[in-house]
């Protein structure tokens, strides 16, 4: 079940987005940029990515929150939520993100960081911020 898909099926548990909350504000908050992409390379290190690929590395104390703890509590609560199986024995988990973003992670020893994760919105891409009727 290593990497298993999850999807979400509308079904929002507060755990969940508790956990989600500081992801989905990095998509969220005023820059003079849209983010259509987040990746988490170690521990506090957070990139933000535009559609046209620039990216901006977030400062230490908005990266803040980027732990192992912190990701290893997100991936257990997406995991729980779907039965995807996340655990220290299978840390990799894809699935899509309460708020419908593609979502990838890996931690632990098979990272040389102990963080992999991975954000996107496919609603962002080719340049353009799509809305839903695109």
């Amino acid at each position: 079940m290593t990497g298993q898909a999850v999807a979400f099926d509308g079904h929002q548990d507060m755990r969940v987005e508790a956990a989600y909350a500081p992801i989905r504000r990095l998509f969220e908050t005023s820059r003079d940029f849209v983010v259509s992409h987040i990746s988490v390379t170690a521990p506090n290190s957070v990139w933000l990515f535009t559609p046209e690929g620039d990216c901006h590395q977030l400062a230490a104390e908005e990266a803040s929150f980027a732990t192992l703890a912190f990701f290893q509590t997100l991936c257990s609560a997406l995991s729980d939520l779907r039965g995807a199986g996340f655990s220290a024995d299978n840390p990799v988990l894809r699935c899509d993100g309460p708020d419908g973003r593609r979502f990838r992670c890996v931690l632990g020893a098979g990272v040389s960081t102990s963080i992999a994760v991975s954000v996107s919105d496919p609603s962002r891409i080719d340049g353009q911020v799509h809305d839903e009727t695109d």
